[in-house]
């Protein structure tokens, strides 16, 4: 659990990581994006690196938890 009242927007919170076995610039790439519980888009995700940051205050008096669904895509490049 992470306290919010002390994060300032584009701290980051989490890291959401995922491989790809036959992973090559070839390839493709890994991608992330939210794709559920961000409603108010209180978080932002970097696509590239999974890493999750709060991308704007929230208030715990409003909303007491928040759970994001994070979409992994592999992305080939032919």
């Amino acid at each position: 659990m992470i306290n919010y009242n002390f994060l300032l927007p584009l701290s980051s919170l989490f890291r959401v990581t995922a491989t790809d076995a036959d992973w090559s610039e070839q390839f493709g790439s890994v991608y992330y994006w939210i794709t559920d519980g961000n409603t108010d888009n209180h978080f932002r995700i970097n696509q590239l690196d999974g890493t999750v940051y709060l991308a704007r205050n929230v208030d715990y008096e409003d909303i007491k938890s928040y759970i994001l669904t994070v979409c992994i895509a592999i992305i080939r490049t032919w």
